[in-house]
């Protein structure tokens, strides 16, 4: 059959703003293009092409599959998102116009709404062949049922009674013993990618908040068993921490404030502590599942399609190369088979310690005598620091990489992130001897990717123009568009053409105004001449 199909979305990727949420979703649109080529007749005239095109379906499908040694193969269907383009009577796509000597083009425009719950693209796994191209993916596909109607124009028509003749016939050749033709486009991948937009400043420095944490330190070791610091005097010491909610794991570091104070405690035993050094840590914790949790709570985190939807009731499109071989149970698993596997590390370079000597002056809990009272927050001893994040990944194992992924929870991966911090507390006894305890505590970071570009809505420039519509009907030239709507380059960044609404608005509707911008100067519109656009025919 000498037809093709392809799908051209608008972009490759799929930018989505804001963390996951099921009640928004998010557009993807793009056009499907049919080719129809000319086709081989023996005779020296060759005879136009008509073909009956009774559906056009377009789905956007997301997938994650999961692969480890100790869980085996896992698979789950994100969503499935369908559209039927071809409503109503078939159409009749033909070249006829073209006396069947050269190629048409039919574009076919759609759009569909995506859940604005799915987790973004990602792989796992090394690059072996056993445990390579898991992970989620995403990907359009289209079919197009076609009813070949080559058959009815191999007769000679002698006028339009006859034309119309063979339009009825072909039109009711299904029912009688015609030939229907499923025509399948290639797989077009789509990476979903997921942002957060800092807050908008008055000043051009735009940076997340920070969250507050008053902690309750935990008592980790005593480098001295025999002399450890008195109970009485350890138990006043107070811990706070602020750190980034969220926290961009691009930026190569992000700031924290750790404060410090003694509450209820003599000057005399103040003036004996000191803080000499504080020890920080990240650390990724990634959990692998081979199905979702049957806890109904956790579910309905994940609107996934049904159980009739899931393999294997309703195979994937796209699967692993080793997903038969788990089906047909050629892959032994091993005794201490479970359903979910952890792996832990650090995130901090390898180049650093993750330690930070407090210079200076270390008898941080003493009080001046112009100092403020205990319950004021000013009496806080605040030490800032910046924490590197690891940039470049390292020690590939089973599970890929080790480098820094944003903080998620899907139905069968999961990524979470603590920072760690240890103080080293000295004291001195009235007899001179130095006793040292360190007090750990943890805060939960949330890793995000921060939007790459911010587009000010009074900065025109930087929001590419948008092509005028372009209006074709069947038989207007060589290429013909199904409906109306802009013109579609591929890989143009159609996200790009409008800054999501966190940017606009605040979450309670009230426009975003950026007083730090000047307006422009009035200045009357410049006459420009009409234009007009038009479709170029063959010649």
């Amino acid at each position: 059959m000498p037809c093709s199909l392809e799908v051209i979305p608008s972009s490759d990727s799929l930018n989505m703003y804001g963390p996951p949420d099921a009640s928004t979703s998010f557009s993807l649109s793009g056009r499907i293009t049919i080719t129809i080529n000319p086709s081989s007749w023996p005779l020296s005239r060759r005879s136009p092409t008509r073909h009956i095109l009774k559906s056009l379906i377009v789905t956007f499908e997301g997938r994650q599959e999961s692969i480890t040694p100790e869980t085996g193969y896992g698979a789950v269907r994100l969503c499935l998102v369908t559209r039927e383009l071809v409503s109503g009577a078939p159409l009749q796509l033909s070249n006829a116009t073209q006396g069947g000597e050269k190629t048409c083009i039919w574009h076919f425009v759609f759009d569909l709404q995506i859940p604005g719950w799915l987790p973004e693209t990602s792989s796992w796994g090394s690059p072996s062949p056993f445990h390579g191209d898991a992970g989620t993916r995403y990907a359009l596909y289209a079919s197009a049922s076609f009813f070949d109607g080559e058959e009815c124009s191999s007769a000679p028509t002698a006028g339009p009674s006859s034309w119309m003749t063979a339009i009825t016939s072909c039109m009711t050749l299904p029912f009688g013993g015609g030939q229907t033709n499923i025509v399948e486009a290639p797989q077009c991948p789509i990476v979903v990618a997921r942002y957060v937009d800092p807050p908008r400043m008055e000043d051009s420095c735009a940076a997340f908040p920070m969250s507050a944490f008053v902690v309750d330190a935990q008592r980790a070791s005593m480098e001295s068993p025999r002399h450890g610091i008195p109970p009485v005097v350890l138990s006043k010491v107070r811990v706070g921490a602020l750190v980034p909610s969220p926290v961009s794991f691009e930026g190569g570091s992000f700031p924290i404030e750790l404060r410090v104070r003694a509450t209820d405690l003599e000057d005399g035993f103040r003036a004996r502590l000191q803080l000499t050094e504080v020890n920080v840590d990240i650390e990724q914790t990634e959990f692998f599942r081979n199905t979702m949790p049957r806890n109904e709570i956790e579910a309905a985190k994940w609107p996934v399609p049904p159980c009739s939807y899931q393999p294997p009731y309703l195979p994937l499109r796209q699967t692993h190369s080793l997903a038969s071989f788990f089906d047909a149970g050629l892959v032994i698993t091993p005794a201490h088979f479970r359903s979910t596997v952890t792996r832990t590390f650090s995130l901090l370079p390898l180049d650093q310690s993750g330690l930070f000597n407090v210079g200076g002056n270390t008898h941080v809990f003493v009080r001046h005598p112009s100092s403020l009272p205990e319950s004021d927050p000013e009496d806080w001893y605040v030490l800032d620091m910046h924490i590197p994040i690891l940039q470049e990944p390292y020690q590939s194992d089973w599970a890929g990489l080790r480098g820094a992924r944003p903080s998620e929870d899907t139905p069968l991966f999961t990524v979470q992130h603590l920072l760690h911090l240890a103080l080293r507390v000295q004291y001195t006894d009235s007899y001179g001897i130095v006793a040292a305890e360190r007090l750990q505590f943890s805060v939960p970071l949330n890793f995000v990717r921060a939007t790459p570009l911010h587009i000010d809505p009074r900065i025109q420039t930087l929001i590419p123009p948008l092509l005028p519509p372009v209006v074709a009907h069947v038989g207007a030239g060589l290429e013909q568009l199904v409906g109306v709507g802009m013109g579609m380059n591929k890989g143009a960044a159609y996200t790009n053409r409008l800054p999501p609404y966190s940017q606009l608005f605040h979450p309670n509707g009230e426009e975003k105004i950026n007083w730090s911008m000047q307006l422009p100067l009035y200045e009357p519109p410049a006459s420009s001449p009409s234009t007009t656009s038009t479709i170029a025919g063959l010649t």
